[in-house]
C-alpha cells in the first residue's frame, strides 16, 4: 500500500527536474490524492442522507482532483499547479453553493490557499492564486441568496464538524511539510558549510606547508617571536623564508584580501618570492620585489589592479655580516639604545599601482641586542577600545618599546593579550601579524 502510494505521489516527476521542483510535483499530488478520499467521503455521506445531486458534485471533485496526475504526467508539474489552483477552488465553491454557510465548506479554502505558498516560486505568483480563491469564495457566499441550503441542521452540524476538522488535520500537514522543508534546507545548508569548512582546513594545511616553520627561523634567528592571528581560516597575512648559501631571507607579507581570496594571493605571491631568489637566483631583496611585481602584473593583468601585497622582506647576510631589507608599504622598526626608530620603506605595493618605480635596497646599521620589529597592519587598524576606534600604528609602537625590556616570549603574549583587549566583542577586522627578534 505505501509503495503505490509512493508511486502515485512521484507521477509526473522527470530526470530533467531539480530537487526542488520534484518536490513541489510530489505536493501536487499529494493534495490531489488527499482531495480524492475526501471527496468520496463526503459523497457517499451525502448519498447516505439522501442528498444525491451534493453526492453528484462530490463525484465530480473525484474526477478533478484525478486529472491532476494526469496533469502532471503528460504536460509538467507547471500546467498541474495551474489546473489544481483552479479546480480545488471552484470545487470547494460550488459545494459551499449548494451546502449553505451552516455546513462549513468555506473553511476548504483555507487548504486551497495555503499550499499556493509553497508550489509558486514568487508572491505575485501565489497571491493571483489566493485573490483568485477568495474572489470565488466571495461568489458562493453571494449565491447562498439564490440558492436554498441543506435544511437539516442536524446534518449540517455534523457536516461542520467534519469539514473543521479536515480543515485542521490539513493545515498541520501543511505546516509539517513546512517544518520538513526547512529542516531539509537547513540540513543542506550544514552540509554544504561543512564541505566548504573542510575544504578550508585542507587550504590551511597547504598554506601551513609554504610558510615559515617556526623551527626554520629558530635556525637562524636565535631569538624571537612571531605573533600570528588570521582573522579567518586561512590568511592574506603571511610570513616566508628561505635560505641561499649564507644568506637568509625573512619576508613578513599583508597579501590583497583576507581570508580564502587573501590566502589564494599570499600563495601566489609566495611562489614568485620562492622563483625569484631560488630559481632565477634574484639575491638583492629590492630585485626580489621588481621580479614578483613583473610576475604579478604580467600574470594577474588589468583584472589585478588592486592584487598584489605590502611586505618586509629582510635578508641577512652571515658573510658580509650584513642586514638588507626591501619594504613595501610597510616600515620595520628597530629598537637601539631604548629608542624606537621607523625605518624607511617604498611607497608602493608589489604589484599593480600608481607607482612603478625600482624598489629601494636598505642597509640596516645594528647593534648586537638590537630588537626589530616586523608588522602588518592588522593590529594598528583593529577597532577596539573604551570608543572603538582604531588601535594604530603609533600606539603599536609605543607598545613595543614599553616591552622592550623584557624577553621576546613575553613580548609576544603581552602583544596578544593587548590585541584581544582593545577588541573586546568587536570583530576583527584583519589578519594580524607581528614578528619581533633580537639581532
Amino acid at each position: 500500500m505505501q509503495k503505490q502510494l509512493l508511486k502515485l505521489i512521484s507521477v509526473g516527476v522527470r530526470s530533467t527536474y531539480d530537487k526542488d521542483t520534484v518536490e513541489k510535483t510530489k505536493l501536487v499530488n499529494g493534495i490531489s490524492l488527499m482531495g480524492v478520499p475526501i471527496s468520496l467521503f463526503y459523497a457517499i455521506l451525502f448519498a447516505l442522507s439522501g442528498y444525491y445531486f451534493h453526492a453528484s458534485v462530490f463525484l465530480i471533485g473525484i474526477a478533478a482532483f484525478s486529472i491532476t496526475l494526469l496533469c502532471n504526467k503528460y504536460f509538467g508539474f507547471k500546467f498541474a499547479r495551474v489546473y489544481i489552483s483552479i479546480a480545488a477552488p471552484l470545487c470547494f465553491g460550488l459545494v459551499n453553493l449548494i451546502s449553505g454557510k451552516d455546513a462549513g465548506f468555506y473553511m476548504g479554502f483555507i487548504v486551497t490557499i495555503m499550499p499556493a505558498v509553497l508550489i509558486f516560486e514568487n508572491a505575485k505568483q501565489w497571491a493571483i492564486v489566493i485573490v483568485g480563491s477568495l474572489m470565488i469564495l466571495g461568489l458562493s457566499i453571494v449565491g447562498y441568496n439564490y440558492y436554498p441550503p441543506i435544511a437539516d441542521a442536524k446534518f449540517t452540524m455534523l457536516v461542520h464538524m467534519i469539514n473543521l476538522i479536515t480543515v485542521i488535520m490539513a493545515a498541520l500537514s501543511v505546516v509539517l511539510i513546512f517544518k520538513r522543508e526547512l529542516n531539509e534546507s537547513r540540513e543542506k545548508i550544514e552540509e554544504k558549510q561543512k564541505e566548504i569548512l573542510d575544504s578550508i582546513h585542507y587550504a590551511k594545511k597547504i598554506q601551513n606547508t609554504l610558510i615559515a616553520h617556526k623551527s626554520f627561523i629558530d635556525e637562524n634567528i636565535s631569538d624571537n617571536f612571531v605573533v600570528f592571528q588570521p582573522k579567518d581560516i586561512v590568511s592574506g597575512d603571511f610570513y616566508w623564508a628561505t635560505k641561499h648559501g649564507e644568506r637568509f631571507y625573512l619576508a613578513v607579507c599583508d597579501s590583497t584580501g583576507h581570508g580564502v581570496p587573501g590566502a589564494f594571493m599570499s600563495l601566489l605571491n609566495i611562489t614568485f618570492l620562492n622563483e625569484a631568489i631560488n630559481e632565477k637566483y634574484i639575491l638583492e631583496v629590492d630585485e626580489v620585489f621588481n621580479y614578483a611585481r613583473k610576475k604579478l602584473i604580467e600574470n594577474l593583468g588589468k583584472e589585478g589592479q588592486k592584487d598584489g601585497f605590502d611586505c618586509i622582506l629582510l635578508c641577512m647576510d652571515k658573510a658580509k655580516n650584513e642586514l638588507t631589507y626591501a619594504a613595501a608599504n610597510n616600515s620595520p622598526v628597530i629598537i637601539s639604545d631604548g629608542k624606537l626608530r621607523k625605518l624607511p620603506c617604498c611607497k608602493m605595493p608589489v604589484g599593480q599601482g600608481e607607482k612603478k618605480d625600482p624598489f629601494v635596497r636598505y642597509k640596516i646599521d645594528s647593534k648586537p641586542k638590537d630588537l626589530l620589529y616586523l608588522y602588518t597592519d592588522g593590529f594598528a587598524d583593529q577597532f577596539g577600545g573604551p570608543k572603538g576606534k582604531k588601535f594604530k600604528y603609533k600606539e603599536l609602537n609605543d607598545l613595543i618599546l614599553k616591552n622592550s625590556q623584557m624577553q621576546l616570549e613575553q613580548q609576544s603574549n603581552k602583544l596578544l593579550n593587548q590585541f584581544f583587549s582593545w577588541k573586546g566583542d568587536l570583530e576583527q577586522v584583519d589578519d594580524v601579524l607581528i614578528i619581533g627578534m633580537r639581532l
